[in-house]
């Protein structure tokens, strides 16, 4: 926040080009609010909260007052006029939220885990055997949650069925099941190629 406060001037009151800007807020707000998140398991009001900030650092961009004061700037309205603003003004970047940026780099981070050799130790810590997580038992209050690995799979799982039209969408996915475990792998090599 504090960043996005000391370039009000430029988003503001500079000469460059709205896309420009919005550019520059990829380029300087994302990378710094999002680096090495890809590690980490954000949930649900986490999550909220980037969604909020990059909203109201888009609303700052573009002009807009909040959905409370005009009914028509609604999130999803936000980007897509963010969207169309970049492109009528030539440039072929896409704003995505916030959330699906870290939700992509996450599932990204545990394919390149999936395909590394069991020996690598990032591979070694993240997984048992195969693609069975780590179980710690009970922990005591307050210690981290060993969640990321379960929740990146769910989601890489399910990025995985979007893409096969083979299997159907409400399948759960089986680690003892060798097809579920190829389906994985070989999304994985298609995220990271």
């Amino acid at each position: 926040m504090a960043v996005l406060k000391r370039l009000d001037l430029f988003w503001r009151h500079s000469d460059c080009p709205t896309s420009v800007k919005l550019v520059v807020l990829d380029a300087t707000i994302r990378t710094k609010l999002l680096y090495g998140f890809d590690s980490a398991q954000l949930n649900e009001p986490q999550l909220k909260r980037l969604d909020t900030f990059h909203l109201k650092a888009l609303r700052k961009i573009l002009r807009l007052t909040t959905t409370f004061v005009n009914r028509q700037n609604t999130n999803q309205a936000v980007i897509n006029k963010a969207n169309e603003t970049i492109k009528r003004e030539g440039t072929n970047k896409k704003i995505k939220p916030f959330r699906q940026i870290y939700q992509d780099v996450k599932t990204k981070r545990l394919a390149k885990i999936i395909l590394q050799e069991p020996t690598v130790s990032e591979r070694r810590i993240t997984f048992q055997s195969d693609l069975n997580a780590w179980d710690y038992g009970n922990k005591r209050v307050g210690r981290p949650k060993t969640k990321w690995v379960e929740e990146a799979i769910r989601e890489l799982w399910t990025k995985a069925l979007k893409d096969q039209s083979t299997i159907a969408h409400n399948t759960q996915i089986d680690r003892q099941n060798p097809a579920h475990t190829q389906l994985i792998r070989h999304y994985s090599t298609t995220l990271i190629s």
